[in-house]
């Protein structure tokens, strides 16, 4: 979400264990707002009946919805909510192409979207998201 809507300047996040399996959370809600403004909402329930794999970008000129890790073809509602699709081939080793633009990178052959401040403020993202979370668990520990 850095790379196609900015920096994420608030967030705030709920965890928790619900399985009670292990100690890692096994569902994490965040609600967030990046600098332009734009705000969103995440859910990652890891023990779930079902999988569902799908963000939704909402505008004011329609919608758009992919999977993060699946394989479902782009969707495009455009404003008068008329689908147009998208198909796309994952590669057979999923982050071969990320890990080739860091190559190309390094070697000045190219530009990786993907920075040492871009992994440093998803890092920030996922420590205030789990804050309250680690906290609990630091306590009962």
């Amino acid at each position: 979400m850095d790379f196609l809507l900015g920096k994420i300047i608030s967030v705030k996040g709920h965890a928790n264990s619900q399985a009670k399996a292990y100690p890692a959370e096994d569902c994490v809600s965040m609600s967030f707002m990046f600098e332009n403004h734009v705000q969103g909402v995440g859910i990652w329930n890891f023990v779930a009946s079902s999988r569902e794999d799908k963000v939704e970008i909402i505008g004011t000129k329609g919608k758009i919805v992919f999977a993060t890790f699946g394989d479902s073809p782009i969707s495009h509602y455009d404003e008068n909510n008329q689908l147009h699709q998208y198909h796309f081939e994952n590669p057979k080793h999923i982050q071969m192409p990320f890990i080739q633009t860091m190559i190309n990178n390094i070697q000045v052959n190219g530009n990786c979207p993907s920075t040492g401040e871009s992994a440093a403020r998803t890092s920030w993202v996922m420590d205030e998201v789990l804050k309250e979370y680690r906290t609990a668990a630091n306590i009962i520990c």
